[in-house]
């Protein structure tokens, strides 16, 4: 269910078996954990401490002035004028931050390749492009990735009522590479 890369981010144990129920995974090991990677990183309090309306507001990332919350599916919500699906649940969250992590990218190495009002507007421009990669997507719905010899390219749900997608290409930084 996590990565060996999540569980290293969460100081999770290897062995340790995890619950099936997204509900009983989050209050069991996610609870009480944060991280920070060169990407982010998020703070996970525990559930019933706050609400708002339906949101539980357990979730905090280190660098946005927002209010995240999980729904009773635990879906990953953000709290703009309205609130906006960002992930299919908390895992996605530790995943994709897992995944930058394990690449080898750096951020420090980025340049954007645009603003989209769909992830079939960033396809349709940049596809002879994105011919060189290949999809390694965690969570569709709500972002695309895409693995390349030089490079990953993220396209994510941007933290606005406005449904706009934000891509970015992050850059290996040591020349390898990495189609494997």
């Amino acid at each position: 269910m996590l990565s060996t890369e999540a569980r290293r981010l969460l100081r999770i144990p290897k062995n340790a078996v995890l619950p099936v129920s997204l509900g009983e995974l989050y209050d069991r090991w996610f609870a009480g954990r944060s991280y920070k990677t060169r990407f982010g990183g998020w703070k996970f309090e525990a559930r019933g401490a706050s609400q708002d309306g339906l949101y539980d507001l357990c979730l905090e990332h280190p660098t946005a002035q927002f209010n995240f919350g999980l729904d009773p599916e635990c879906r990953v919500y953000v709290e703009c004028e309205n609130w906006i699906p960002i992930a299919s649940s908390f895992i996605s969250l530790v995943e994709e931050d897992a995944f930058l992590v394990a690449s080898g990218v750096r951020k420090d190495r980025v340049r954007g390749l645009g603003r989209f009002s769909d992830y079939n507007q960033f396809l349709l421009q940049h596809r002879d492009y994105l011919a060189r990669f290949r999809e390694v997507t965690l969570d569709p719905e709500f972002t695309r990735a895409f693995q390349g010899a030089e490079s990953i390219i993220m396209a994510s749900r941007f933290y606005s009522d406005e449904h706009v997608i934000f891509c970015y290409e992050y850059f290996f930084g040591d020349g390898h590479d990495r189609t494997d």
